[in-house]
């Protein structure tokens, strides 16, 4: 397409085909675009011969660049800057191209090659692949803080701002966070323990605020703290005035050596008394051990103190049987009960004088003995 500009160069030139305005650069000595280069919305396809041009058709919604003349193969020279396919079909059939920029709060599902621009941010962002991994990546970098970074500084909050925008008040340099419609302060400064102070045997070393530490003394004997727990060889030895003693520790010693903790008794003193044997009792030498009943019992007997069983007395008047003796009115008694005596009067089960068998016995009957004294006055030691 061929224009012909008018000899007034002082005045701008309106291309009545074309609907652009031209302007005359003196400093290059030719007719130029008074905007380079504009973006053409219409219908038609414009008549521009000029490269670099912008040309929007609404009913399609794609967009074509200018790039070279109309003579030059191949034609026309309008470049589609867009891609094909999932735009639909045209009235007569042919799919109708989806625009490369893709207007919404929301990346486009179909990314690769596209522009997205996010119109809540105010953000231009190209989704780029390199080989191992695909992203949207910033295509409108902040240059001077108006497009959109979600990042501000001032006295004041910035209008307009979107949920996860942040804002830094020079005023009190605190910074704050857009969320839920609202400025919410975020917390610039760790809050924790700046000063303490211990109580005895709580120590406190405060002398670095940075790092305060806190510990606790160790016990002594006239101090309150920490102790340290008494091993084995620690609890046998007692002899340690700064660890303290286990129950199982304790009771271990006790069951073993326990003259480590408990003194001897003496005469004049509490304390541990070991049993004497029957020969260290029947002997009567040992003056810090103790006597059982079984070992008195075999003193009394080698001393000839002792009652011997199936011994009998005669009471002179009548009376209830004393303990340990039975009346002597031929009554029958069992062995498992008295079996001393069962072992006495039936010589050791071979022999029975009185009555009896294997099993039990017969003391003899002594009623009569002595006159008067018809319920008997006569008793056997069991």
């Amino acid at each position: 397409m061929a224009l012909t500009f008018p000899e007034d160069i002082t005045q701008p030139y309106v291309d009545t085909a074309s609907g652009l305005k031209y302007v005359y650069n003196t400093g290059v000595g030719a007719w130029e675009s008074a905007i380079q280069p504009p973006v053409i919305i219409a219908e038609n396809e414009p008549g521009i011969a000029l490269d670099g041009f912008l040309w929007y058709k609404p009913s399609s919604q794609v967009v074509y660049i200018k790039a070279g003349s109309s003579d030059q193969p191949p034609n026309p020279r309008w470049v589609l800057l867009t891609t094909s396919g999932s735009g639909g079909t045209d009235e007569n059939g042919n799919p109708i191209p989806q625009n490369l920029v893709t207007i919404s709060p929301n990346p486009p599902s179909d990314a690769n090659g596209k522009l997205w621009w996010d119109n809540e941010t105010g953000r231009l962002m190209i989704f780029y692949e390199d080989g191992n991994s695909g992203q949207w990546c910033e295509a409108s970098p902040n240059i001077d803080g108006t497009n959109g970074s979600g990042v501000a500084s001032g006295q004041s909050p910035p209008p307009g701002a979107s949920e996860g925008d942040m804002w830094f008040n020079t005023t009190n340099n605190e910074l704050s966070i857009y969320n839920n419609n609202q400025w919410k302060g975020i917390q610039s400064q760790i809050e924790g323990v700046v000063t303490a102070t211990g109580v005895n045997p709580i120590d406190v070393n405060s002398s670095d605020p940075a790092n305060i530490k806190i510990s606790i003394k160790t016990a002594t004997l006239n101090r309150r703290g920490s102790v340290q727990l008494a091993d084995s060889n620690v609890t046998e030895v007692a002899t340690s005035n700064s660890q303290a003693l286990t129950p199982v520790g304790l009771k271990g010693v006790l069951s073993t050596e326990p003259q480590r903790y408990i003194r001897n008794a003496a005469t004049n003193a509490r304390g541990i008394v070991e049993l004497a044997t029957s020969s260290e009792s029947i002997s009567g030498n040992s003056t810090t051990k103790a006597v059982t009943p079984k070992a008195l019992t075999d003193t009394i007997n080698s001393k000839g103190a002792a009652i011997p069983t199936g011994t009998v007395i005669m009471l002179a008047v009548q009376t209830n049987t004393p303990a340990g003796y039975l009346p002597c009115l031929g009554d029958l008694y069992g062995k498992s009960v008295h079996p001393d005596l069962w072992k006495v009067l039936t010589n050791d089960g071979k022999s029975f004088p009185y009555g009896g068998s294997a099993t039990n016995f017969r003391v003899p009957d002594m009623r009569g003995a002595i006159p008067g004294l018809t319920a008997g006055g006569y008793f056997i030691k069991t």
